[in-house]
């Protein structure tokens, strides 16, 4: 019997067994001619195997090689191309990382951008995440893929654009982007505005620019305290230690009235007027507001807010354990919301003064939408941090360092020496100074309100928001008949701060004179209050004025 052929592939058929002689040389190519014909040649006869045989034993077998790669189609030329546009995608990339951090690093960019004017009644939404807008892409490769990296549009002009496209709000650059972040505990909070004379705000408050900005004064009543009513308070685009050169009359002015409590029930009104608007339309009151609260309970038993065309605006005020608010229905019938990024508290080290308040609207002009989903229209701080650096102090305080008199620009008060002041250049000189000196900066900054929108009622947002520090001063009040020690504590720390002294101020902080003050922003609220005094006519039983 013949020795079985390698070579051969063996399969059971049934009745023979089929074969096809392989031919490698030809296995790269099957559509060669000796290829198909060996593919379907028949077995030679010289062996058959039947089919109680023992099993052909498995030959393993070779991959087949691999074809050829094709030749590549990119040209050198197109190669060079494609080098020169990454390199100018990379120098996109570092002139974008430039501009970035020069916008992080300068505190004013150029010139504030428009902010768009929208009919009356109208407010442009903001985009959120996850918000159905489109935009039109740039066909640039480069732009498209800075977009991607950046997460913002480039500026470009679109050659076709199938859906609608949004314009983006213009947003500013925040006035305290260079400042530290704020420290949660309220007392390093507390020496946080001491040092900076302003807090932060929030990163999440996304700012408009600033339209206008609004600057407060009041005048107290001479039993009074920063817990007491006032007598009246204005808001004026000039700032408090400017309105003596500046003879305009403001534009706010809200006037305070209290009665009852003993035997009646404790009402607490206010009215607002505007003086800038001329003799009669001055005198006509505008906004006006009514609290009556039960004699015993001090709860809230009415309270009316009407607007200038006689409807009424319901306010509901929150006292929450994560922030303060304030919200209600315009007269345009959209809702907005005063909101604090802290919660108030007068225990443990904490102030009032270190609050910052936003005006939230909704975007949708009816339905159940929660404002704090639309958009900021204005914000509100007791302190802006401002410092005037070009100051003409009076005639009357000399630097004892140099002798200039008046001292021109930062004036410094020494804390343990009787009536000794210097200039900026013989501070840093050391001129006059002791080692013992300890120096307080004779200046103060401005409570201010910034309208952030061009069509929001100023006059509302100044009446609502009078409400709410109205409703934030009772609470603090409550916090002190249930903790009269722990709030006598805080006080007491607070009035030793040059800020903390002014906003927690007392009648008898102006009525002693300003010779032996060692509080550098009081001295300059009781200067401040004598120039207002002198300009201003008193009523009734008004002996002074502040700014702050």
């Amino acid at each position: 019997m013949a020795t079985p052929n390698p070579n051969q592939r063996y399969s059971f058929v049934g009745q023979v067994l089929a074969q096809g002689q392989i031919n490698r040389a030809s296995q790269n190519n099957p559509q060669s001619p000796s290829n198909q014909g060996q593919r379907y040649a028949l077995p030679p006869s010289g062996y058959v195997q039947a089919h109680y045989a023992p099993t052909v034993p498995m030959i393993a077998e070779l991959p087949a090689p691999l074809p050829i790669a094709p030749p590549t189609t990119t040209s050198a030329k197109q190669l060079d191309e494609d080098e020169k546009l990454a390199q100018q995608l990379h120098q996109m990339e570092l002139a974008e990382a430039r501009r970035a951090s020069i916008m992080l690093q300068s505190p004013v960019i150029g010139s504030a951008p428009t902010f768009p004017q929208c009919p009356p009644g109208q407010h442009t939404p903001p985009q959120q995440p996850g918000r159905p807008y489109s935009q039109s892409l740039s066909t640039n490769p480069g732009q498209r893929l800075m977009h991607q990296m950046w997460g913002r549009p480039l500026s470009h002009r679109p050659s076709q654009s199938l859906s609608s496209e949004v314009v983006p709000t213009p947003m500013s650059v925040s006035p305290t982007a260079l400042l530290p972040p704020a420290p949660n505990d309220p007392v390093l909070l507390a020496q946080y505005l001491e040092y900076h004379r302003q807090v932060p705000y929030p990163p999440q408050w996304v700012l408009p620019p600033v339209i206008v900005t609004f600057y407060h004064t009041f005048y107290w009543l001479p039993k009074g305290d920063w817990l007491s009513p006032i007598h009246s308070d204005t808001w004026h685009t000039v700032r408090f230690q400017h309105q003596k050169a500046n003879t305009s009359k403001p534009p706010f002015k809200l006037t305070y009235k209290t009665k009852g409590g003993v035997l009646r029930d404790l009402r607490y009104e206010w009215a607002m007027t505007s003086p800038a608007a001329g003799k009669k339309a001055g005198e006509k009151p505008t906004w006006t507001y009514s609290l009556r609260r039960d004699r015993d309970s001090h709860q809230k038993v009415i309270e009316t807010l009407i607007s200038p065309k006689g409807k009424e605006v319901l306010c509901t005020y929150l006292h929450a354990a994560n922030y303060d608010s304030l919200q209600f229905i315009g007269p345009d019938g959209k809702s907005y919301k005063w909101v604090s990024q802290i919660p108030l508290n007068s225990m443990h080290g904490a102030r009032f003064d270190t609050i910052r308040h936003a005006l939230f609207v909704s975007t949708e002009r009816f339905g159940n939408q929660d404002p704090l989903y639309g958009q900021i229209v204005a914000d509100h701080t007791y302190w802006d941090g401002y410092i005037n650096t070009g100051e003409v102090h009076p005639v009357t305080v000399k630097c004892d360092g140099c002798d200039a008199q008046p001292i021109v620009g930062l004036r410094w008060r020494c804390k343990t020496c009787r009536n000794h002041d210097v200039c900026e250049s013989c501070r840093v000189s050391i001129l006059s100074v002791k080692p013992t000196c300890r120096f307080t900066l004779v200046s103060i900054p401005d409570e201010a309100l910034y309208i952030r929108y061009p069509n929001i009622d100023t006059s509302m947002v100044i009446a609502t928001l009078t409400i709410l520090k109205d409703w934030q001063k009772h609470m603090i009040g409550k916090q002190k008949m249930r903790d009269p020690g722990g709030f006598a504590t805080t006080l007491n720390s607070a009035r030793k701060s040059d800020l903390g002294r002014v906003s927690h101020w007392k009648v008898s902080d102006y009525t002693k004179g300003s010779g032996d003050e060692v509080y550098g922003t009081l001295i300059k609220a009781v200067e401040n209050a004598n120039q207002a005094a002198e300009a201003a006519v008193m009523i009734g039983d008004v002996v002074g004025a502040m700014g702050g």
